[in-house]
């Protein structure tokens, strides 16, 4: 009897403790609907960061040849001129999440055929480590 009051308080001690830090995750994974005539549509989502450490979002990829997914900045020039560029990561600070969103970070997405209405895509954090999410559409 002993033995298992023992046993019981050994496995209820260790309820909720994890050497293992909490990892990243996506939520609100959306893309624009893609139509005949508009070869590129956007990619939306929002990365939360609970682990103690900052981790690096270095790419997001799809499943299919065809499709290609590039992360873009928007951003304002020097004349006031809202303008996007190209990036290959993002910072996300430990405890913080960062959105993913119009006229901030962002995906642009070619090759999506028209009617589609979820899209699998690999979100890769610090080069290695891929989920694969599915992005819903967003009409």
């Amino acid at each position: 009897m002993l033995l298992r009051v023992l046993a019981a308080m050994a496995v209820l001690s260790l309820v909720g403790c994890s050497d293992e830090p909490a990892n990243p995750y996506v939520t609100n994974a959306v893309i624009t609907e893609s139509v005949e005539g508009r070869p590129v549509i956007g990619g939306y989502f929002d990365i939360h960061n609970p682990s103690g450490q900052n981790v690096t979002l270095s790419g997001v990829h799809a499943t299919e040849d065809a499709i290609k997914v590039m992360m873009h900045e928007s951003y304002k020039n020097a004349e006031g001129l809202m303008m996007m560029r190209p990036i290959d990561q993002v910072v996300v600070q430990s405890g913080e999440h960062v959105h993913f969103e119009s006229g901030s970070y962002h995906l642009m997405l070619t090759g999506v055929p028209v009617g589609t209405q979820k899209l699998p895509l690999n979100v890769c954090f610090d080069g290695q480590n891929c989920k694969l999410i599915t992005f819903k559409v967003r009409s």
